[in-house]
């Protein structure tokens, strides 16, 4: 424990360092006494203040005020000579934890162990806030480590089971056919009874849909039963069907899980006597993962067609991480469209480039160890908060370990905060030491937050960010690299150029782009785009036919529009030229939009109703 000391009297401070010592606790205390010193401590992140209210030049509140502005969660108590009801109110209404007089400095220890309870308890939410974080990375590992697309199914099942301890964990899928739902994996079941679970999903009028797993599949949502009993319609059916001598979970939970639109299984998670119960918050994160596991299970089953589903499950991880933080949304697709770009002009090889989208991609993905009130800080961290984020690289190099697939992107994730000048972290690499796909990220990383509105500055113009890595030539970054990014952002940015007009077509809203699909249209579409969709309107089209150049960074937008959207119940209807089609098909197949060519295949998706 480190405890800051506000104390002019080095024989009172003696005092309090043996009360402390006599009672057992390990700590490290410095001692300040003016107003000046202190501040600066507290820069340092001390897990406890203790501060003498009556000092001759700089008294205990007015510290007990300026650690609440820069500290706010360390505990502060305050030491007295004296001791008064009023002066107790006023201090504790500031925000001090206790008040201690300093003739009964054998109170200290008692209090000092009930702050040590609030900071364990407070550790304890952090903990408890990331478990939705880790719980998605870990199933993330361990499902795409898995050789074989049943083998990963059961994964699934199994990590939801480790996480959450409830012994039986089904998967179901919908049949190809779309008009059956069958058990293809589980734990806590033998695999012929979950095999042999196959039911109809049909809804006819006036007849209740009998199985609870049908009804969260026909309806896509999630179905609770706190007691099989309150479900009369499926207990018939299981009286009627049922073993008497079987064990039946008294609890139960149905989620479904959807992609284009549509469930494509449910998991059923059940629990038994004695494993406690099926808590609002637990319900709260299998919705959290449903999307996950639907993606995870897509690319299971299309890993050898196509790697941009792997691409999609990463997206997501990234995304929970920016999730945490508003104002980096999306921060880690940006990233990726201009690393990507630079990576094209330097003409390196597509395997490369890849290793530099996926590194790009989840650069960030270590920071879902960082506590909210560092990473959502509005103002300068501390040196104490800025040592705890500069870890993100190795824990997220760390988290990445052992998952074959993701090999390639761990040397991004471990050094895009090198410096060309060796002043970086976690390792210190100097110029060439640094891998290029660390160095390409770096630059693209910066760029983005330069340009990026945050929550203690707005965002700096093009020209100012293109300074700024300039000024870092040589020092922060690649020489050559800043010189062939600004010559590549520069022509997307000043050289290409669009029109967009906005009308309808066939009853819905249409966005029509001319010009090159570059990065600032691709960022008009997806501001337009995501504006419609959310006014609550099912179908958007875009249409693409007439543009000339289409680059990466544009076609990442429209990814990003496609990612927003899926599963929401909307629909993206693109119409391009052929060109545009062969780049974009690849995204179109496993997102909620349809890609085609001519103005009769815009009508018929139009005049064809939701999925």
């Amino acid at each position: 424990m480190r405890i800051l000391l506000l104390e002019h009297d080095p024989e009172e401070a003696g005092n309090i360092e043996m009360e402390l010592r006599r009672a057992g606790f390990a700590f490290e205390m410095e001692r300040v006494e003016t107003k000046n010193n202190f501040l600066e401590k507290i820069k340092a992140g001390p897990d406890v203040i203790l501060a003498d209210l009556g000092l001759p030049s700089f008294d205990g509140v007015s510290a007990l005020l300026l650690a609440k502005q820069h500290c706010p969660e360390v505990p502060f108590i305050l030491l007295s000579d004296s001791f008064a009801h009023d002066l107790l109110l006023d201090v504790l209404q500031r925000g001090a934890t206790d008040v201690i007089q300093k003739s009964r400095l054998a109170y200290l220890p008692a209090a000092l162990r009930r702050v040590t309870a609030l900071i364990e308890a407070r550790e304890e939410r952090r903990r408890a806030d990331d478990v939705p974080m880790r719980l998605a990375l870990t199933m993330c590992q361990k499902v795409l480590s898995t050789p074989g697309y049943e083998a990963r199914l059961m994964a699934v099942c199994e990590e939801i089971k480790a996480a959450f301890g409830f012994s039986r964990v089904v998967l179901f899928l919908v049949t190809e056919t779309g008009n059956r739902i069958r058990g293809m994996a589980g734990v806590g079941l033998p695999e012929s009874y979950i095999r042999a679970q196959e039911y109809a999903l049909e809804m006819k009028p006036g007849v209740e849909i009998a199985h609870a797993i049908c009804r969260a599949s026909l309806l896509g949502e999630m179905e609770v039963c706190r007691d099989r009993a309150e479900d009369p319609v499926y207990y018939a059916w299981l009286l009627g069907q049922a073993a008497k001598d079987k064990t039946y979970a008294k609890e139960y939970a149905c989620i479904p899980l959807k992609a284009y639109g549509a469930a494509i299984g449910v998991l059923v998670v059940s629990v038994l006597e004695h494993e406690g119960r099926l808590t609002d918050d637990k319900l709260s994160t299998f919705c959290v993962f449903a999307d996950l596991v639907s993606l995870i299970l897509l690319q299971a089953k299309t890993e050898f067609e196509t790697r941009e589903a792997l691409m999609s499950v990463l997206a997501a991880l990234a995304s929970m991480v920016e999730a945490r933080d508003a104002y980096t949304s999306m921060h880690a697709e940006n990233v990726m469209a201009y690393s990507t770009a630079l990576a094209r002009a330097l003409r390196l090889k597509e395997d490369e480039i890849d290793h530099i989208r996926l590194g790009a991609l989840l650069h960030d993905i270590g920071k879902i160890s960082i506590p909210d009130a560092i990473l959502r800080k509005p103002g300068a961290l501390t040196d104490a908060e800025f040592r705890e984020m500069r870890l993100h690289p190795p824990v997220g190099d760390d988290l990445l370990s052992g998952v074959r697939l993701l090999e390639s992107a761990r040397v991004v994730v471990r050094h895009h905060h090198e410096r060309w000048d060796g002043k970086g972290y976690p390792d210190g690499l100097k110029g060439d030491q640094i891998p290029l796909a660390a160095r390409v990220v770096s630059i693209a990383d910066a760029f983005d937050a330069m340009t990026t509105d945050r929550p203690y500055r707005k965002a700096r113009s093009f020209e100012e960010a293109v300074g700024e890595l300039r000024k870092g030539v040589g020092t922060q970054f690649d020489p050559q690299l800043v010189k062939v990014f600004i010559d590549c952002i520069r022509f997307e940015e000043k050289e290409l150029a669009f029109s967009a007009a906005e009308d309808q077509f066939g009853g819905c809203p249409r966005l029509k782009l001319e010009g090159d699909l570059s990065l600032p249209a691709g960022r008009f579409l997806l501001e337009k785009t995501t504006q419609e969709l959310e006014r609550r309107t099912a179908l958007v089209v875009i249409d693409l036919k007439d543009i000339g150049l289409a680059t990466d960074s544009g076609l990442w937008a429209l990814f990003r529009i496609g990612s927003k959207w899926n599963g929401r119940g909307r629909r993206i209807i693109i119409h391009s030229n052929g060109d545009v089609r062969k780049r974009l098909v690849e995204f179109s197949d496993w997102l909620p939009m349809h890609v085609v060519e001519t103005e009769e295949e815009v009508r018929r998706l139009i005049s064809r109703p939701p999925a």
